[in-house]
């Protein structure tokens, strides 16, 4: 009972703070209706801007981070931390994909999976090289590929693997059933993220997906 409250708090949280959404809202635009129709960061980057993206951002990792304590607070005696930070996790990773109030059109998951990288350091410092290991992936599958869509996938399927690994060299503070539920989640996560990409991954085969401007080539054009 215990988990599946965890994760309804979680899909609460995810849904209801349906960053990119609101904040876009606030400025007279449906955020699901321009660009790629995505309430994700990178669309909101794209449509409104850094600032309002990076805004989005924060607010979606935050979300998650504050549901984990609020279900930490309420179980903590009952349940390893590291397991209600995946209940709670997976169920904001959830809102924030499929929101009931907006059709269940949301984002991608992406800066919400952060967030429970995030808070897994809240847990155990050690963590923290998961958000070094997640943030130099996504920089060097973005800047290598041009595809913010590929780097989104290559971190949430590089966390996946790197907390098995922590869980196979005992790093994980969970033993028996609540470790091989806290090393399913990500895994759960992970896919969700592949098929959230679905549409992406179709147009990375085809060739037609859309590239970040390469800082050489925009230098180059400015300079003509």
């Amino acid at each position: 009972m215990e988990r599946i409250i965890c994760v309804i708090i979680g899909y609460l949280f995810g849904s209801v703070i349906q960053s990119g959404y609101w904040l876009c809202r606030a400025r007279g635009v449906d955020i699901r209706t321009v660009g790629s129709g995505n309430a994700g960061t990178t669309n909101v980057i794209r449509v409104m801007g850094k600032k309002i993206g990076y805004l989005t951002y924060i607010f979606d990792m935050g979300k998650v981070v504050v549901s984990f304590l609020i279900c930490r607070a309420l179980f903590g005696a009952v349940l390893p931390a590291v397991v209600i930070c995946m209940y709670s996790g997976l169920g904001a990773v959830l809102g924030h994909d499929y929101p009931f109030y907006l059709h269940f059109k949301g984002g991608k998951g992406i800066a919400s999976t952060t967030g429970v990288i995030i808070s897994l350091a809240l847990i155990r410092p050690y963590f923290a090289i998961l958000i070094l290991l997640g943030f130099l992936t996504f920089i060097c599958v973005m800047y290598s590929s041009r595809y913010v869509s590929l780097a989104s996938m290559f971190l949430t399927c590089g966390f996946a693997v790197e907390f098995l690994i922590c869980a196979l060299i005992g790093a994980v503070p969970a033993q028996g059933g609540n470790l091989a539920e806290a090393v399913i989640i990500p895994v759960v996560l992970a896919a969700l993220s592949v098929y959230q990409h679905r549409g992406n991954i179709q147009r990375l085969r085809s060739g037609s997906e859309r590239k970040i401007k390469d800082p050489k080539n925009k230098h180059k054009e400015e300079n003509k």
